[in-house]
C-alpha cells in the first residue's frame, strides 16, 4: 500500500514537471504576442527556452520509460525535438544567424513567435491526453488476458514471400539485369517502370505500391527473424544476409529515408534495450555508435538519391548536416505555413481521418477520390510545383499541416490524437514485455518508429508495411489463455 501511494506521489510529480517543461514556452510566446514583442532577441530567447524543455522532456522519458520498454512516449518527444526544437535552434544560433533558410519569401518576426505558441500548444495538449488516457486505458485490448505463441519458421517464410512480392515488378517492369542495377543506383535520378513517382495514381500503381509495402515489411520481419534464439547459428547468418541484400536494395532504389527508418530502428532498438538490460555502460556505447552511424547512413542516402552515388563521402557545413540538408527542418515550414494561412488562403478543414478511410481505394476505381488540398496548396507556394502535373512535394509539418486545415484547434486536435495512441502503444508494450514475445514487442516497437517519422506528414503510405508487418506476425501466432491482468 505504502509504494502504491509512493508510486502514484511520484508518477504525479513527473506529470506536473511534464506540464512546466511543455507550458513554459507557451506561456512566455503567448505573453510576447499579447503585448507584441517580437525582436530578434526575444525570438532568439524563446527558441532557447524550446529547445531546453524539449532537451529535458526527452531526458525525462527516457528515465521513465525506457526501461519498462516503453517507447512511444519517448518517439512523441524525441520526434518533437528532432523534427522542431532541435532545427530552430540551428537556425537561430547557427554562423549565419538567420532564422529562415531557403524560404521562397521573407517572413516577419511574428511568425517565429507563433511559431513557438502553436508548437507548444500540440506540446502541452499532447502531454495531458498521453497522462490521462494511459490511467483511464481508454479501448485497452484484451491483450491482457491473452498471450500469443509466434512459429518463428512460418513467420520467416512470410517474410521471405513478401520480399518476394517486391522483387517481381524488377521482373514485370524490368528491361535486363544491367539495367535494373544501373537505374537502381541512379536512386530518385531515373525514372524506373517499377516506381510509381506521380502523385495520383494509375492503373498500375496500386500493385506496385504494395509490391513496395510487402518488400519493406518482409525486410523487417527477417531482421527480426535474426533475433529468433530457437534459429541456429546459420540460418541467422543467412537470414542475416538475405535481409541485408533487400534492405540495400530499398536504401538505394527507393531512397526514402522513413522507409529505412521502419525497416531497420525496430530490431536496433530491440538490440539495445537487451544491451541495456546486461550492461549500462555498453547501451550507452551501443546508442552513440548507433545514432552516428544511423544518422551517417540517412545522410549518405540524401546525397545517393539527389546526386547519385558519391565518389567520396560530401563535406557540408556541420549546419546541413545537423538538420540532413534542412529536409527535417519542421520549424521554418511551420512557419511558412503560419504565413501562408489565412492570410492568402481560408483553412482547408480537411480531415486525416479522411484521407486514411479513402487511401486504399485506387484511383482507377474510384477517378475522383478525394486528395490533399493542404499538401497541393502548400507545395505550389513553397516550391512552386503543382504536385498533381507530377511528381514531387514538400509537406508543412504534422503541426503546419493540422492549423492549414483547422486553424489554432489543429495542433489541439494533433496533441489529443497524439496523446491518445502513445498512451495504447506504450500501454501495449508494457504488457508485451511480460510475455517475453519478441515479435509481439516489436509491433509496439514499429509503431512508435511510424509516429516518429509521421512528424513530417501523418500519411496512410507509410502505415501500410506496419500494418503488412501485424498481420505476419498474427498469422504467425496461435493465442493462448493467460493468468495475467
Amino acid at each position: 500500500m505504502v509504494d502504491a501511494k509512493y508510486s502514484q506521489r511520484k508518477d504525479l510529480t513527473s506529470f506536473v514537471k511534464e506540464l512546466v517543461y511543455s507550458g513554459a514556452p507557451l506561456v512566455f510566446s503567448l505573453v510576447s504576442i499579447f503585448f507584441q514583442v517580437s525582436s530578434p532577441s526575444v525570438i532568439r530567447s524563446l527558441v532557447l527556452l524550446l529547445f531546453m524543455c524539449s532537451v529535458l522532456l526527452v531526458i525525462r522519458r527516457i528515465r521513465m520509460d525506457w526501461k519498462d520498454g516503453k517507447l512511444a512516449g519517448m518517439a512523441v518527444v524525441a520526434g518533437f525535438f528532432g523534427w522542431y526544437a532541435f532545427p530552430a535552434f540551428i537556425k537561430f544560433y547557427s554562423e549565419q544567424n538567420s532564422y529562415i533558410n531557403n524560404l521562397s519569401i521573407s517572413l516577419d518576426q511574428g511568425n517565429a513567435i507563433r511559431a513557438v505558441a502553436y508548437l507548444s500548444l500540440f506540446l502541452f495538449i499532447w502531454v495531458l491526453a498521453d497522462h490521462y488516457f494511459y490511467k483511464v486505458r481508454l479501448f485497452r485490448s484484451k491483450f491482457s488476458s491473452v498471450s500469443y505463441l509466434t512459429n518463428p519458421g512460418r513467420l520467416t517464410l512470410l517474410g521471405i514471400a513478401c520480399c518476394t512480392v517486391g522483387f517481381i515488378p524488377y521482373v514485370v517492369f524490368g528491361m535486363g539485369i544491367s539495367e535494373i542495377i544501373s537505374l537502381i543506383f541512379q536512386s530518385r535520378l531515373a525514372e524506373k517502370p517499377w516506381i510509381h513517382t506521380e502523385n495520383l495514381g494509375n492503373f498500375k500503381s496500386p500493385f506496385l505500391f504494395i509490391a513496395q509495402s510487402a518488400m519493406a515489411a518482409g525486410a523487417c520481419i527477417l531482421w527480426l527473424a535474426t533475433q529468433e534464439k530457437s534459429f541456429p547459428l546459420y540460418q541467422k547468418i543467412v537470414i542475416g544476409v538475405f535481409a541485408f541484400m533487400v534492405s540495400l536494395l530499398i536504401f538505394f532504389d527507393q531512397g526514402t529515408r522513413s522507409v529505412m527508418a521502419l525497416i531497420l530502428l525496430p530490431v536496433l532498438l530491440i538490440n539495445i534495450y537487451e544491451v541495456w538490460k546486461r550492461s549500462k555502460m555498453r547501451f550507452v556505447i551501443s546508442a552513440i555508435v548507433f545514432g552516428i552511424v544511423f544518422v551517417a547512413l540517412l545522410q549518405i542516402q540524401l546525397f545517393s538519391r539527389i546526386s547519385g552515388i558519391p565518389a567520396g563521402l560530401p563535406y557540408p557545413q556541420i549546419q546541413k548536416w545537423a538538420t540532413l540538408d534542412d529536409t527535417t527542418d519542421m520549424f521554418s515550414e511551420t512557419m511558412f505555413s503560419l504565413h501562408l494561412i489565412p492570410a492568402s488562403h481560408e483553412f482547408f478543414r480537411e480531415s486525416a481521418l479522411v484521407q486514411f478511410l479513402v487511401s486504399p481505394i485506387p484511383r482507377f476505381v474510384w477517378p475522383s477520390k478525394p486528395v490533399s488540398q493542404v499538401v497541393w496548396y502548400y507545395t505550389l507556394h513553397r516550391w512552386g510545383i503543382d504536385i498533381y502535373e507530377g511528381g514531387g512535394n514538400v509537406f508543412p509539418g504534422v503541426v503546419g499541416q493540422s492549423y492549414m486545415s483547422w486553424g489554432g484547434w489543429g495542433p489541439i486536435f494533433l496533441g489529443l490524437f497524439m496523446g491518445w495512441l502513445s498512451s495504447r502503444v506504450d500501454d501495449f508494450l508494457s504488457r508485451a514485455n511480460n510475455f517475453h514475445n519478441l515479435y509481439y514487442r516489436a509491433l509496439g516497437v514499429i509503431m512508435s518508429v511510424w509516429i516518429l517519422i509521421s512528424y513530417r506528414v501523418i500519411s496512410p503510405g507509410y502505415l501500410y508495411p506496419v500494418i503488412i508487418v501485424f498481420l505476419i506476425i498474427r498469422s504467425s501466432s496461435t493465442r493462448r489463455v493467460t493468468a495475467f491482468v
